[in-house]
This record gives C-alpha cells, sequence and structure tokens, in this order.
C-alpha cells in the first residue's frame, strides 16, 4: 500500500492519543470511558485519521475491532510521538518552574471527590507569584513522574504509591462499598461481605487505576476472581448497576458528586480503606514553595 499524504493534513495529539488508547483497551467503548468521550466521538475521530492517512489502522469486519499491520506501524510511532511530547511538556514545566517559582503538582483525577479543588485554588489566589500546574494522569505516571522528577508533589493513593522512593503525607481516608440494584438481593441488607460476591458480575472502574487493581485484590484475599463483565468510568457503572446489569465496588466519596437515587449502597463488613495522600520523591529535595503547599494542605 503506498501512503500518500493528503494536502493540508494536521494530525493533532489529540487523535493520536485517542488512537492509541484504543488499541490498548479491548474494546473501543472501554477506550471512551478512559477518555471520558463518547463511543461515537472516539469512532469519528479514528475515521477521520484513517481518512486523512488513507490507511486503515483497524479491521472492522469482526465483532470487536482489532489493529492491522499498518496500524500496528503507527501505533510505534504514535507512542514515539506522544513521549516526545509528553517530555517535551516537561522539560517546558520544569524550565518555566525555574524561571516563575512553579509547582508541577501530578494527581489522580480525584480532586473534586475529596474537596481538594478549593484549597488549591487558594493557596493559588494567596501566593500569586508561584505558578501551581495541575496535572490528571493515573497512578502508574504518577509513580514514574516522581521517580525521574518531572512532578514536584502528587496527590494519589496511598496503596499504589511506591513506598520506597516517596514520603507521604495522609490528606483523607476512604473506604470501599457495595454497589447494586434497588432489585438486588442485598440490596436492603445493612451490610455485606466480600465472600457472598463471589457469583456475582461486577463491572468495574477501567484496568488502568488502581481502584480496579483494589477490587481484584480483595477478591483474591477471600478466595474468589470476579467475573468482570465490564469496566467503564463512575457514571457508566452507576448506569449499569441501576440497570441490574452487575454490582461494583466503589470508593463512598466518589460517589459523592453522582446521583444514585436508582442503586444502593451497602457497607462491607471488612473494613477496606484507601487513604489519599500527598507525596514527594524520597531523593530529591523538597523547594520552599512545595514546602508552603505541603503545609498548607496539611494543616
Amino acid at each position: 500500500m503506498e501512503y500518500k499524504k493528503r494536502k493540508g493534513f494536521i494530525m493533532t495529539i489529540n487523535q493520536i492519543s485517542y488512537f492509541v488508547t484504543a488499541v490498548e483497551y479491548d474494546t473501543f467503548m472501554e477506550a471512551a470511558d478512559s477518555l471520558h468521550i463518547s463511543q461515537s466521538s472516539l469512532s469519528k475521530s479514528l475515521q477521520r485519521l484513517e481518512d486523512e492517512l488513507n490507511i486503515q489502522l483497524f479491521d472492522r469486519t469482526k465483532r470487536s475491532a482489532s489493529i492491522t499491520k499498518e496500524g500496528k506501524v503507527f501505533y510505534e510511532g504514535a507512542l514515539k510521538i506522544l513521549d516526545t511530547y509528553n517530555q517535551t511538556i516537561s522539560n517546558l514545566a520544569q524550565t518555566v518552574s525555574k524561571l516563575k517559582g512553579s509547582i508541577h503538582l501530578a494527581t489522580l483525577p480525584i480532586l473534586p471527590a475529596y474537596n481538594l479543588m478549593r484549597p488549591l485554588r487558594s493557596f493559588a489566589s494567596q501566593n500569586y507569584d508561584i505558578n501551581l500546574i495541575i496535572d490528571e494522569m493515573e497512578d502508574t505516571r504518577i509513580n514514574q513522574e516522581l521517580a525521574n522528577g518531572t512532578c514536584d508533589i502528587a496527590i494519589t493513593r496511598k496503596e499504589c504509591l511506591d513506598a520506597d522512593i516517596c514520603d507521604y503525607y495522609t490528606l483523607d481516608t476512604d473506604e470501599m462499598i457495595l454497589i447494586t440494584s434497588l432489585n438486588h438481593p442485598l440490596a436492603h441488607r445493612e451490610s455485606a461481605s466480600i465472600s457472598e460476591l463471589s457469583n456475582e458480575a461486577f463491572i468495574l472502574m477501567n484496568k488502568h487505576i488502581s481502584i480496579h487493581t483494589m477490587c481484584i485484590d480483595v477478591c483474591k484475599k477471600y478466595n474468589f476472581m470476579p467475573n468482570v463483565t465490564r469496566t467503564a468510568r463512575i457514571e457508566s457503572i452507576l448506569s449499569a448497576v441501576a440497570a441490574n446489569e452487575g454490582i461494583s465496588l466503589l470508593m463512598r466519596k466518589d460517589l459523592d458528586m453522582f446521583n444514585y437515587k436508582d442503586i444502593s449502597l451497602i457497607p462491607l463488613k471488612e473494613e477496606i480503606t484507601s487513604t489519599v495522600v500527598l507525596a514527594v520523591a524520597k531523593n530529591k529535595k523538597v523547594s520552599k514553595n512545595v514546602a508552603s503547599l505541603i503545609k498548607y494542605l496539611t494543616s
């Protein structure tokens, strides 16, 4: 196949990122959920990319789309492009930090759930000479950025933190809770045990999110592997559970931003908690600005 570049084609970072995510998830639905966009929007973006490249990146003749040989070649190049882009942004952030006294804060997408946006805004307004850069990412990348020094500080969960390379300060704690439909046999129980869930269909957070791993590990501890029929973001999980498609295990405070009148929240007999922490690398000297942020958020 001969590749002919189309005149006026400008490939965007978003298109490349969407493509890579689509390759790395089992289905377009899971990929769209992880990107917080609709499956239709993702499909249209991928189709536009294929049209502009004049190359078929995915084989859609089967029930589940699979990457083509050409797609695999493009995927390898796309990874390099994204790596270069992310490294450039990190280098730029470090340069700005040196010039203006910035703080690069890496965080899980949990700030609203744990009421952390308001104190961060307040800190930024009171310290107008400090450029507070907030960068949302998943826990694996947070550990990487703490290790290589591309972020100054991070808000993450203690359970997914690499304790060998990080010190941390506790910000909040949360508990895992069972979510069922209103007509589920466990819906009106005062509490339930993990061991009672071995025959249930589970709908969990996406695989690359720490809570997914926590749920799997908890079930294994009680001698069963959960039957995960679907992964999605929280709003999709709540809709699916309400429709009686399965049950879920989520953190209690993650639900505060959502309408959950059509589901039942059942406390677990086992105390399964998660600790939200402020983390810094052990091998990196904490700057005066970062120390000020730590004091502000923990006092």
